[in-house]
């Protein structure tokens, strides 16, 4: 059976190899997005950038359809951190462990949960944001996840 309209993709680098297929429509901001959330560890869009046929995508290139980037199907890519990620990797790698430990408390409503997210509350507030806004305000937004829980 032949996939028409899939592109099938395999990236190399920074540890990783994966394999990916998005539709050929896709936008390389879409690609930047699977291939960020394929690695875990808190990385975003903005942590990645893409490596194809001498080109570099990222941030900049992510409103591009793939077809527009040179991107075909069974296109090989190499996968780099940005400066972002170097800046932000220990607030990003710290606040993604913070926020499983919050996922793994079982009842939140009890007396011991309720302390526990207090405890990783004033761990997320000892993450050091090191003068990025949207490092800044992923701390926030977990602080507000684990307060309204």
């Amino acid at each position: 059976m032949d996939n028409i309209g899939v592109v099938r993709l395999k990236l190399t680098g920074c540890g990783q190899s994966l394999e990916l297929e998005v539709e050929n429509g896709e936008t390389v901001g879409r690609l930047l997005d699977k291939c960020a959330e394929e690695m875990g560890n808190g990385v975003t869009r903005r942590h990645v950038k893409l490596v194809a046929r001498g080109k570099n995508l990222d941030e900049s290139s992510a409103q591009l359809s793939l077809e527009a980037a040179g991107i075909r199907d069974r296109t090989k890519m190499m996968i780099m951190h940005t400066q972002n990620y170097h800046a932000e990797k220990a607030g990003v790698q710290k606040l993604a462990e913070l926020s499983a430990r919050a996922d793994a408390v079982a009842d939140p409503a009890s007396a011991a949960g309720q302390e526990m997210l207090t405890q990783l509350l004033c761990e997320v507030d000892g993450v050091d944001a090191g003068g990025s806004e949207w490092l800044r305000a992923q701390r926030k937004a977990l602080v507000k996840r684990l307060s309204e829980r």
